[in-house]
């Protein structure tokens, strides 16, 4: 009942319906350029980011700034998924960090006041990145998609991307191409916000990611809230609807 099905505009009656879980195909995409919180809340909720994946599901594990790397090729041994988070390498937070998720002089708001190292907005208008941002999430994303496009179909692709959404100038592909190859593989992102992505929610790149691909982004601030979190990612991903139908019209036969 909480489905419509149409044919042509025409409603039509749903004779099949399924809502079995599926395996996932996942790629974890962890932006190395996030806060110090942010890094420190990720090592510190790693374990429940693997148990949240079941033992069907395949994982690989990507990092990005400027450059996309595999960290962990997809596997269902969850050791070595524990093991290769010890191979990324995070950078340290950005020159005028203050160790908060808000910068600035005494903690007050003003003109030169930075979320992560991203100025915020002011009454003359928003300031553009600095010149040091040099994260690419289209190509990221892009990489991503494309891995789980030679995994076996029969499992559902999903993308986890760990971020701060700030993509600069210089992406080798741009946000359409990306969006394509992700619905042509009919793969769905799901973001983890961090950062100045807090901020800027409606005009996040993590957003116009999940959006369109039937994922949601989330905003953890506390170990709690991450482990929380995974398990929604993980069961949303899981579950997909199914549906039927037998078409009303009887087909004609044509003699040629």
């Amino acid at each position: 009942e909480d489905f419509q099905l149409l044919e042509e505009g025409i409603p039509q009656p749903i004779t099949y319906f399924s809502s079995d879980p599926v395996p996932l195909s996942a790629v974890i995409l962890i932006d190395r350029s996030t806060d110090a919180s942010t890094q420190s809340l990720l090592k510190e909720t790693l374990l429940s980011l693997i148990e949240s994946f079941s033992p069907f599901d395949e994982v690989a594990i990507f990092q990005f700034e400027h450059t996309t790397d595999k960290v962990q090729d997809f596997t269902f041994n969850k050791d070595e998924l524990l093991k290769a988070f010890d191979k990324i390498s995070l950078k340290a937070p950005p020159p005028g960090f203050s160790g908060g998720p808000f910068g600035g002089a005494g903690g007050q708001l003003s003109s030169e006041t930075t979320v992560s190292g991203i100025p915020l907005e002011t009454g003359k208008g928003k300031v553009p990145p600095p010149k040091t941002l040099n994260t690419h999430i289209h190509d990221a994303v892009f990489t991503a998609a494309q891995a789980i496009r030679g995994r076996d179909r029969s499992r559902r692709g999903s993308i986890i991307l760990i971020s701060n959404g700030q993509n600069a100038p210089g992406n080798h592909n741009s946000y359409d191409r990306t969006m394509e190859a992700l619905l042509q593989r009919e793969i769905t992102v799901f973001g983890i916000a961090q950062g100045a992505s807090l901020l800027y929610r409606r005009l996040n790149t993590l957003t116009r990611y999940a959006n369109p691909t039937g994922g949601a982004v989330f905003y953890p601030m506390k170990n709690g809230g991450f482990a929380e979190t995974y398990q929604k990612i993980t069961q949303m991903a899981r579950n997909k609807y199914v549906l039927g139908f037998a078409p009303q019209d009887k087909v004609e036969s044509v003699t040629f």
